[in-house]
């Protein structure tokens, strides 16, 4: 097999045995036929290594079937490279095409034993077509040794992707795109804090894709926060990651970060296959004192911590150092993947019912859950396995749309003032889901008020070219105050009724779901149906939110 240490002593009839004896010649624009010199193959080999070992760092040995030999890709300054090979190569139009031949004939070998090389060959594909094949300028020469250069070095093993805590910073398929496959709302200050300790979230992705990017959120730190090191692995159990699959972050290629407060920052890419519906653990490890998360609370899933003062665990894929647990997400607002395949994100804007209040602990069995499975398995029953949609839940517990006037006030940020934060932001948004009104009825809101600014988040989403569905508020027991709570009773009950008749009938919403008629009693249509009802009388039981699941017509999002 061709080894990196090969370059050595690397000849031309080396190279004929190592990829199969294939015979080197090309033709020009007039059909003429060329043989090359094994003297151009070596020289360009041989300086391509030096020039290639002295631009990056190797950490271990290896080979291009095993993934051993680990390298920064990021620290490759190609501009110096592009200079030098076109500097040290005598005759590069004749070079060039014997690499193109060496290189490409080897890479059909590598994929019989490695299909995940797959992208990088046709990169590699794409770039050999553009080679010349008569006499061109010394510009579309230079420009592609350049572009041959970055294949060589991947698909020789100079830059494999993984390995032990390095990352070589490749840039996803051409016809891939960004899309946030998950994502979570924060809504508050933590009242615990971190002491040079490792945070573990599980966050689950709702899209298969080749890379992925985390971003991390300050919002409501008072502070700037410090990012010593982070992580994302395949979580199987627990705080336990898969073994082998946790992979160090950078940003704007440092491993720590600063976030000022209210601030946000996106991670580099890291290379990384992640399926639908797989859980991954994003560490992140806190080296400063008494630092309250800004976070999501109640968040319907089981993280991990460290404790307190036991350092950085970030690299670490056991779950012995992670003895701690919350239900809040700290920090982490999204995860984006990288697919050729998906059609791009559904993002359902919302309060607790979206949020999944009532709904079971770890379950995944909130109505966007059970969507986002139905997605996924009509997209695979059609051929068509990935080629969906992802599910981003922006859901807070009791969030209005509005602020204005409501009492008591608003505990978290309303929908009209969050929406470039939990919507609009992310990336390959396709649809929203406006699932929002309950909670300012609740504190007070008149129904104009309520339609007035559903009317501005409509306005705001169409503006982006995105489509908007409406739902209908559902039914809502009455109950007396009590305390910081205002209740509910039959003129609460009849301004809902006027938003839902407005909703189905008058609102410029591309399409409507009604939850109010999935989940109300059959004999009391004001009321929910007692096996959906959570027992509040406000929230759907797991049951019921199974049912408004199933109620979403899936070519919505077509």
């Amino acid at each position: 097999m061709l080894r990196a240490a090969d370059f050595e002593t690397f000849d031309l009839n080396r190279a004929f045995a190592t990829v199969g004896g294939v015979p080197v010649e090309w033709r020009d624009a007039s059909g003429e036929t060329h043989h090359a010199r094994a003297a151009d193959v070596t020289e360009v080999l041989k300086e391509l290594y030096r020039i290639v070992n002295e631009a990056i760092r190797a950490a271990a040995p290896g080979d291009d079937y095993a993934e051993g030999l680990t390298v920064d890709l990021s620290r490759i300054d190609f501009a110096k490279l592009r200079d030098e090979f076109a500097s040290k190569v005598r005759r590069k139009h004749v070079a060039l095409q014997d690499i193109r031949i060496v290189v490409e004939t080897k890479l059909a070998q590598m994929l019989a034993h490695n299909p995940m090389r797959m992208d990088y060959y046709k990169k590699y594909h794409r770039v050999s077509w553009s080679l010349p094949h008569d006499d061109k300028s010394k510009d579309m020469i230079d420009e592609s040794s350049r572009s041959l250069l970055f294949r060589v070095a991947i698909v020789a093993g100079l830059a494999v992707v993984f390995g032990s805590g390095m990352v070589a910073l490749q840039q996803p398929p051409a016809s891939a795109k960004w899309i946030t496959a998950w994502g979570t709302s924060q809504n508050g200050l933590g009242m615990s804090s971190v002491t040079n300790a490792t945070v573990r979230m599980i966050a689950r992705v709702t899209l298969s894709g080749e890379a992925v990017r985390i971003r991390l959120d300050n919002t409501f730190g008072t502070s700037a926060l410090a990012i010593g090191k982070a992580y994302v692995g395949v979580r199987i159990q627990g705080a336990t990651l898969a073994a082998d699959s946790n992979r160090q972050l950078f940003f704007s290629k440092s491993a720590s970060v600063m976030i000022p407060p209210a601030g946000s920052v996106e991670s580099d890419p890291v290379p990384m296959k992640v399926l639908a519906q797989q859980d991954l653990a994003v560490s992140l490890y806190i080296p400063e004192a008494n630092v309250r998360p800004s976070q999501h609370g109640g968040a319907q899933v089981t993280s991990y911590l460290s404790a307190n003062g036991s350092g950085d665990l970030a690299a670490e894929e056991m779950a012995t150092p992670f003895a701690g647990t919350t239900t809040s997400m700290f920090w982490l607002k999204a995860i984006a993947v990288s697919s050729s395949s998906s059609t791009g994100s559904v993002v359902a804007f919302g309060d607790s019912i979206t949020d999944g209040t009532c709904s079971t602990l770890d379950a995944h069995d909130r109505w966007e859950d059970w969507l986002a499975v139905r997605l996924a398995l009509d997209a695979a029953s059609r051929g068509r396995k990935d080629a969906h949609k992802a599910i981003v839940n922006e859901g807070i517990g009791g969030n209005t749309i509005t602020r204005e006037s409501l009492q008591p006030p608003p505990d978290s940020p309303p929908g009209l003032e969050r929406l470039d934060r939990d919507v609009l932001s992310h990336q390959g948004v396709t649809h929203v889901i406006l699932f929002m009104g309950t909670n300012d009825i609740r504190r007070g809101a008149l129904a104009s008020q309520v339609i007035a600014g559903t009317q501005e988040i409509i306005r705001r989403v169409k503006a982006r070219g995105l489509k908007i569905i409406g739902v209908t508020i559902i039914p809502r027991h009455n109950r007396p105050p009590e305390g910081n709570n205002t209740g509910w009773n039959p003129t609460r009950t009849q301004f809902r009724n006027e938003v839902n008749q407005w909703i189905r009938t008058k609102a410029a919403f591309d399409a409507v779901i009604d939850f109010d008629r999935v989940v109300q009693d059959p004999e009391n249509q004001d009321l929910i149906y007692p096996p959906f009802n959570c027992g509040d009388g406000i929230h759907p039981a797991p049951r019921g939110y199974y049912e408004m699941g199933q109620a979403v017509r899936l070519d919505l999002f077509k």
